[in-house]
């Protein structure tokens, strides 16, 4: 999804979305204009949301709270501690929570049917110097990547081990992606230039746009 914090003084503003379409707003909501659904349970306006690809669909709010949804109903409530969360991002049983302490926070969807589902909380992480600012899963294998603002990301399996650094980007990662094939790092940054590793071994491919793009 993407976030835009701070669009305009609006109280309906849209803080984020998925690709599937719902919407985060400063109203507190999560809204569907395509469906016209609208979800409502956050008490402060919503900092980003994710889409599982299962049914389920993860929000975060400045009430610093996550929220796991289906169906038209809220499933189950985290709150996140004292620090601000950050971003959230999810695929499949998995989501994945970066906080202002510098907190990485795994989580997987539990549960049965029958019993109802709830976030359980599987591993957590320090990023590093400085607090993680979005994240990523492949679509491919059990891992994720994060990208922080002195331009560091890293690979990290589905236990928060790190298992590589990528850098090279000379500004704050705004946002990263991993491959259609997981060969394949991407990461965007506040400079508006586009970076592109190898996974296997952090060789940097490539940068694109930006004042020294290619």
């Amino acid at each position: 999804g993407w976030r835009c914090e701070g669009a305009d003084d609006d109280a309906g503003a849209v803080t984020c979305a998925t690709e599937t379409g719902w919407r985060g707003t400063k109203a507190r909501k999560l809204v569907n204009p395509s469906t016209g659904e609208e979800l409502e349970g956050h008490t402060e306006a919503v900092v980003d949301v994710a889409d599982t690809g299962q049914g389920w669909l993860v929000s975060l709010g400045y009430d610093r709270c996550l929220k796991l949804w289906s169906g038209g109903a809220c499933l189950g409530t985290y709150r996140c501690g004292e620090k601000q969360a950050t971003f959230v991002v999810a695929h499949q049983k998995y989501v994945l929570l970066g906080r202002g302490d510098k907190a990485l926070m795994l989580f997987k969807v539990s549960g049965k049917e029958s019993d109802g589902f709830n976030l359980v909380e599987r591993a957590s992480a320090k990023n590093g110097k400085r607090p993680a600012s979005c994240g990523a899963f492949s679509k491919t294998d059990r891992v994720c990547i994060t990208g922080s603002a002195d331009g560091v990301v890293k690979l990290w399996d589905v236990g928060l081990r790190p298992l590589r650094t990528y850098e090279g980007a000379a500004c704050g990662v705004t946002s990263v992606a991993v491959g259609g094939d997981g060969t394949r790092i991407f990461a965007g940054t506040a400079q508006g230039t586009l970076h592109v590793w190898r996974t296997k071994d952090a060789l940097l491919q490539g940068t694109f746009g930006g004042p020294h793009g290619d």
